[in-house]
């Protein structure tokens, strides 16, 4: 699930593509019955997932010079 950024600097399809992965494993998780325990756990981890590589994109993103204004 966890995928490291290899390159130095992002660009926007890199973006794109991170922000479509992100997009597919939160459908996923949608998708999943809660009732059961192991897919409620596999869900658990793959947002745990989802969250940390949103920080590492934000974290990347700041290091580039991109700003939120």
């Amino acid at each position: 699930l966890m995928r490291e950024f290899v390159m130095d600097k992002l660009t926007a399809l890199d973006i794109s593509d991170e922000f479509r992965s992100l997009s597919v494993l939160l459908c996923a998780v949608k998708e999943m019955d809660y009732q059961k325990e192991d897919e409620s756990t596999v869900a658990l981890e793959i947002i745990d997932a989802v969250l940390l590589r949103c920080r590492n994109l934000h974290q990347k993103l700041e290091c580039q010079g991109v700003s939120r204004d």
